[in-house]
């Protein structure tokens, strides 16, 4: 009921749904994304605050898919973000999303999954927040991303925020 209630709230200011998932095992948990709005419910605190980040950026993450086993993946429009799939999966995207935008992931109670593409892939304009968190330090010539860098500490989580015109711009944790 409160998901629906969320999805009223949401439609009537105008956010216009392109997902809503729900987490097994069930229960009171679940996603509702509408562009750079989205609600949340008892889901995954790292997937919650990307979809947060995503929600910052010029395009904002239109999809979640959750798999049995407490992964998940974030689809925007020209990337993805997945923990805990299956490698074969993630391979999978990883070689349809050179050409094509992955559309959809769907994960089955036995292991199965499925990726639906049929948006060929175009040249997009640069979103600044994705190429600050792509390109935190160079090294031997290499720019790393703050996800890289984290996993070279062993930091597990990082608070950042980007100022502009003495304003914070953006700010993701």
């Amino acid at each position: 009921d409160e998901c629906y209630d969320r999805l009223g709230v949401m439609w009537n200011a105008s956010a216009r749904p392109t997902c809503v998932a729900f987490p097994p095992p069930g229960g009171n948990r679940w996603a509702i994304l509408a562009g750079k709005s989205l609600y949340c419910r008892n889901i995954d605190d790292e997937c919650y605050q990307l979809l947060c980040n995503y929600a910052q950026g010029l395009r904002p993450a239109v999809r979640v898919a959750f798999t049995p086993q407490n992964g998940w993946v974030i689809l925007a429009r020209d990337r993805f973000f997945a923990r805990r799939i299956p490698d074969e999966c993630y391979d999978k995207m990883r070689e349809i999303g050179q050409s094509w935008e992955i559309d959809h992931v769907n994960f089955e109670f036995d292991g199965g999954w499925s990726i639906i593409s049929n948006t060929g892939r175009t040249a997009l304009a640069t979103d600044p927040l994705r190429e600050l968190e792509g390109h935190i330090v160079q090294i031997g010539g290499d720019w790393k991303s703050i996800t890289e860098r984290m996993s070279a500490y062993k930091v597990p989580g990082v608070t950042m925020a980007l100022v502009r015109n003495n304003q914070v711009w953006w700010a993701t944790t």
